[in-house]
Parts: structure tokens; sequence; C-alpha cells
């Protein structure tokens, strides 16, 4: 082993510790990345874009084929990464996708440079809940710019604890470059930058002495401080323009900004995401347990980065419910700072566990609360199969309340035998893994469950219909029995100015949108609602696809809803969709 080291370094007789301890945290980061990465890339395309995802795709394929993008409100930052992603890989569902996936990857590792604060298990284990969080896990995979508000808004944070609580210049340029991505990624990027503005206020009225210490180190930082502008200006231009290949993307910066006003609703309005409060309950079980631990811990032990991210998470909440028509992927502006303390509390869980635990309490409790929770779910999802015919269905929610009873009164035993710390990692470990199986459950249906299931996530308003592939299919086999290519048939679709469809009709040499069958020309195919008639020239046959599909849980009720929960998807209640008519022209 010695005479292998030497190969790579100088000899050493004593190598510091601090040194091998960063060698494993840098290779358990590594460990971390890696799969995140995996997970993130693997079946990427299997869900066709949504309508969102293929505006910004089209912004993208505009600037790749070197036009002026015609959709409006497009995230500038997205588009331009993602017209990069073109050159590289050509336009893809997959290739619009990427650039999320890599901002996405980049998100996991950045709590590594948190770990002063967090603790070296804490930021191991904030990264570890970025990694299968399931909203983040999703909106990673998603070609839209919600993700990269996350990234920006984690930038800041982490530029803004290096620079005013370590004296680091460079974190004046993670600041800037934070900026840069919430300006230009999305309109939830506003929502971050209002709560920053609001918790900033709070903190000069609770604390004016902080801000002239903030002067005071922005002064003497002085041509850093000037550099970070600079870089600020730079980076901007570059992202905003897809490095001066689209000079109107600076100008579309106003557009997000007047769709983010108009998020401000009373209301909810139709295809908003639903609220962030309950997007929290139905996929981040484990981040939201700990999470309002940190919370308590914050209000408790006044520590100023716990009570910060408390703090924002409060004020985001109240204003995420005065947005009726808020963006779906808003939710990751609370479930980032809800991980940062959720990941410092289970950090100092498993420090407790390595340097305090004992094998007769905390061992006996997490084993016996285990078993006890396996017990829970078995009779809950008995309950919840079972019906009214079946002799004791009635009474078999007992079993999984008296488990509940069961676990509480263990708690309050040990709690008893050897004392609120004992108590707290017992029952911790096991809040743990109940809350990991919950949160890995939800995040892989959410992901990588089938499309048909996909409209029964309410994360996801306005999902893709399973017929919308299916049309796509039906579109290349007409094309090819009659010309020999599969993108070669004129298709004319009628009053229906759909993202998703524009995009996926994007290689067919022969398609145009028209505003009414008038204009239709006798095409082969024609793409209409129904309500807009039939072709009026020529002989054609017509059959029903769709392109979306939507479903809610407002309407649930007692073992329904616990079956949605559990499996988030229910066969007895089937999601409705828009309809359109294929028309095809038939031969003579």
């Amino acid at each position: 082993m010695q005479h292998s080291d030497n190969v790579i370094s100088p000899p050493q007789t004593n190598t510091p510790p601090a040194l091998v301890r960063l060698t494993v945290e840098v290779a358990l980061y590594i460990v971390i990345v890696s799969p995140a990465l995996g997970l993130r890339l693997f079946n990427l395309s299997a869900y066709p874009l949504t309508n969102a995802e293929a505006s910004q795709a089209l912004a993208a394929l505009d600037i790749y084929n070197g036009q002026v993008p015609e959709i409006t409100g497009y995230s500038p930052l997205m588009a331009s990464l993602m017209s990069f992603a073109f050159v590289l890989f050509s336009p893809s569902d997959w290739a619009a996708r990427l650039p999320a996936v890599l901002l996405g990857t980049i998100l996991v590792a950045l709590p590594f440079g948190l770990r002063k604060q967090l603790g070296i298990f804490g930021a191991l284990a904030t990264s570890i809940l970025l990694t299968v969080s399931a909203t983040t896990l999703f909106w990673s995979r998603a070609a839209g710019g919600d993700i990269a508000v996350a990234v920006g808004l984690l930038l800041l944070l982490l530029g803004g604890v290096k620079f005013l609580t370590e004296g680091e210049s460079p974190g004046l340029y993670a600041i800037a470059a934070g900026v840069v991505f919430l300006l230009l990624s999305a309109p939830a990027g506003y929502t971050a930058l209002l709560v920053l503005g609001i918790v900033t206020l709070i903190v000069w009225i609770a604390n004016r002495g902080a801000f002239s210490a903030t002067q005071e180190k922005v002064s003497a930082a002085g041509d850093a401080f000037r550099g970070a502008v600079f870089f600020f200006a730079g980076l901007f231009f570059v992202l905003a323009t897809a490095g001066l290949f689209n000079l109107t993307g600076v100008a579309v910066v106003s557009e997000i900004f007047t769709v983010w006003l108009g998020q401000f609703q009373l209301q909810m309005q139709p295809g908003a995401g639903f609220p962030a409060i309950f997007n929290l309950l139905f996929y981040e079980p484990l981040i939201l347990l700990f999470g309002l631990a940190g919370v308590v811990a914050a209000l408790w032990n006044r520590h100023l980065l716990d009570w910060l991210l408390a703090t924002w998470t409060a004020i985001f909440l109240i204003i995420d419910l005065a947005m009726g028509a808020r963006s779906e992927g808003q939710i990751l502006l609370a479930a980032l700072p809800l991980a940062l303390l959720a990941g410092k509390q289970i950090g100092l869980l498993l420090e407790g566990w390595q340097t305090e635990a004992r094998l007769d309490a905390e061992g006996l409790f997490a084993a016996i609360g285990l078993m006890v929770s396996v017990f829970i779910y078995i009779s809950l999802v008995a309950w919840t199969k079972c019906t009214p015919a079946q002799a004791g269905c009635n009474t078999a929610w007992i079993l999984p309340v008296a488990g509940v009873a069961l676990l509480s009164g263990l708690s309050i035993v040990f709690w008893m035998w050897y004392g609120p710390k004992m108590a707290w990692r017992g029952a911790g470990l096991v809040l743990l893994f109940v809350g990991g199986v919950l949160s890995l459950g939800a995040a892989w249906k959410l992901s990588y469950s089938p499309l048909s299931h996909l409209p029964y996530q309410p994360v996801l308003q306005l999902a893709p219909s399973t017929r919308l592939p299916a049309m796509m299919d039906e579109i290349e086999r007409l094309s090819m029995a009659r010309l020999g290519d599969s993108r070669q048939i004129d298709v004319v679709v009628v009053d229906l100015d759909e993202a998703a469809l524009r995009w996926s009709l994007r290689n067919f040499r022969q398609a145009r949108f028209e505003p009414d069958f008038h204009s239709a020309d006798n095409a082969s195919l024609i793409i209409a609602r129904p309500d807009a008639g039939q072709p009026l020239e020529g002989a054609y046959v017509g059959q029903d696809f769709a392109l979306v599909s939507f479903w809610t849980p407002n309407l649930l009720q007692g073992k329904e809803w616990l079956r949605w929960y559990l499996y988030r998807h229910l066969p007895t209640s089937l999601p409705g969709s828009d309809q359109v008519v294929l028309w095809a022209k038939t031969q003579e």
C-alpha cells in the first residue's frame, strides 16, 4: 500500500487526517453524484414532451436553425443550453432534456460547499436527499427552467455563505451566477427573488448592524466585487443570447416577469400547479419530516443559516398560496431549503448513532420500531384492498391504528427509560426508514412509471396522453405505406396550435398549420379538434386521438385516497383527456 502511494505522490511519513477525510469525502460525493446522473439519464425520452417542455424545445430549435424564436415567454437560459445540445446531438426529446439533467446533477453536488454549515454527514445526507427526491428528480428530467431556478438559489446561498461568513471572494461569483440563473430560467426565479427580498428586509429590521458589516465586507472586496459585477453582466448576456446567436433573448426576460406577475390570482387557474404544501405531502415525506424537525431546531437553537432556511420556507409557502396560476415546478423553492434542513438533521442523527448509540437501547428500539412499521404497512395495504363483502373489512382499519399506537407507546416507554436523546435517535431511525421508503416509491412512480400512469401525478396537471405517440405512429405508418418514407406525407393541422404537436411534427417536411379547413388544400392527413368540423373536399376517414390527459385527487375519499397515495394509480378512476381527430384521405 505504501509503495502504491509513492507512485502517485512524494513519500509521506504521516498523512494528515484532514486530507484522508477529504479524500474519503470526495469519493463519497463521486459515489453519490454518479448514480444521480444515471437516474436522471435513465429512460430519459420515455415520456413525450409536455406542452411547456415543447415550447422551450421549439425556441431552442429556432435558435439551432438560425431563426428568431416564435415562442414567447420561453426561458432564455434553457433555450441557449438546449440549442447547444442540439448542435452536439441533433434535436430530440433526449437532447432537449439533457441540460436539465446536467443542472440537476450539479444541484446534487453543490451541498459539498456547505459541509462546514451542515456538517460532513449533513452535507452528504442532503446530496442523497436531492438525488432521490421525487420533485428534484422529476424536474431534473424535464425540459424546463425550474431546475435551473433551484441551482441558482443554491448558488446564491452558497456564495452568500462563502463570502459573508468565510470571507472568500469567489463567493461573489457564485452569487452573480445564482442571480443570472434566477433571472433567465423561469417565473419561479422571480418568486425566489421576492422571497429573498422579504427575508433580507426581516434581517435588516432585526439586526441592522449585520448590514453595516456586509457593506464593509463588500467595500473591502474591492476588485473582487467589480470582477463579480463584470462576470454577472457577461454571463447574463451570453446565456440570454445563446452566445450572441439569439439577441432577442434579453428582451424575453421582461416577458418572463410579466408571466410571473400574472400568476398572482386568488383562485386556482386551469393547468396551474398544486400548492407546494400539498405536493410536499404527496411527494416528499422524508424531506418534510426531517425538514420540519430542522425548522423546530432552528427556532430552538437560532443558528443563523437554519433560521434563514426556515424563514424562507414559511414565507414562500404563504406566497405560493396566493399564486393561483403558479408554475408546477415552483415546488422546488420549498423542497430545496427543507432538504438542507432535513439533511442537517439526518447528519446529526447519524453522528449520534455513530458516537453515542447502544445496541441494547437505540438498537432495540429501532429493531422493534422497524418491525412494527412493516406490520402497519401490510395491514394498511390489506385494509385498502378489502371490500365490504369480505369478513372483518369494516374493522380492518383497527390493525394499522393499533400499530401506530404501539409505536407511540414504545417511544414514550424508551423516553422514560433512557431519556429523550435516545428516544429521538431510535424514533429518528425508524422515521428515516419509513420516510425513505415512501419517498423512493413516490420518486420511482413519478419518473419511471408507464406513461398511462403519469396523469395520476398532481405535480403535473396536463400530462402527455398515451394517444399522442399512438397518433404519431399512425401518421408514420400511413406515410410509409403511401410514399415509402415515414416523414414525407403532407399533414395539415387546422386551428390547433399546440406546442407538443408542433414539436412532434418537426421532422415532417410537408407539415403545416392552418386556421381553417379552407386552407387544407385537399391534404392527405388533417388534424383538428372535433368541434372544428370536417374536411370540405375529398373523402376522409377520421380516427380519435388525444394530446393531453388530466386527473385530480380532489374527489378521493378514505380508502381510495390511501390507495392512490401508495400506488399513484387508480384503475377505477380513469383520467380525462382532450380529443383530436386524425382525418386520413381515402385512396381511390
